[in-house]
């Protein structure tokens, strides 16, 4: 996890080195039900982003070098 300031906001990466987002589901990551894990119900990601619009922020997957999977989190400041 990694935190940045910038002018007006603060931006929390949060990466992983696992298997990585697999190509098919990029584009709906963030919809509901969309879950690569068979008992997964395809939730968290869909509420992180509500809950990130709700606040003004937002929530992207993002490229970071040395990483398989990065989240980033901008909150505004």
């Amino acid at each position: 996890m990694v935190a940045e300031r910038e002018p007006d906001s603060v931006m929390v990466h949060v990466c992983d080195d696992g298997p990585g987002i697999p190509d098919d589901i990029r584009a709906s990551l963030f919809q509901p039900f969309i879950s690569r894990s068979p008992g997964g119900t395809g939730l968290g990601l869909a509420i992180v982003a509500k809950v990130m619009a709700a606040h003004n922020g937002s929530v992207l997957l993002s490229e970071r070098p040395s990483w398989s999977t990065c989240f980033s989190l901008r909150f505004p400041a």
